[in-house]
């Protein structure tokens, strides 16, 4: 999660946030998605900080795409190539991925756009159980 805890926990928000700054320290930040790079939780959930960019790609089998609240996917880039990455959560209800009885998707499909090719490759890349990502 970034930028807030487990039901508001200020010990779970630090945590969380080793994460991001981790990968910050060794030249690899957090680049999205963020609003309006995606549709917010509506209703605001109580624990999220008004003033968080989060947008939700996560929900459980009790939630769906249109209630669904939390932020579990993250993308990444090296300091590199961080300023020319554009990350946008297709998170609309009716762009999460597929549901299947067997394997129902709780996450939406990520876009990832940059200038030019992102080595060497365009479309749609789907990678087991991550998101779909375009490059």
């Amino acid at each position: 999660m970034y930028g807030y805890g487990d039901r508001g926990s200020p010990y779970w928000a630090e945590r969380y946030a080793t994460t991001f700054d981790r990968m910050a320290a060794v030249g690899i930040p957090f680049v999205g998605p963020q609003a309006p790079e995606g549709r917010q939780a509506a209703p605001w959930p109580t624990e999220l900080p008004k003033t968080s960019g989060n947008v939700p790609t996560y929900h459980t089998n009790f939630k769906t795409p249109e209630t669904a609240e939390r932020q579990l996917d993250f993308v990444f880039a090296s300091n590199s190539l961080a300023d020319s990455v554009k990350v946008k959560a297709l998170n609309e209800p009716d762009e999460w991925g597929p549901t299947l009885p067997s394997a129902p998707s709780t996450h939406p499909a990520l876009d990832q756009d940059r200038a030019g090719q992102f080595a060497g490759v365009g479309g749609v890349v789907k990678l087991g159980m991550l998101p779909n990502l375009t490059l």
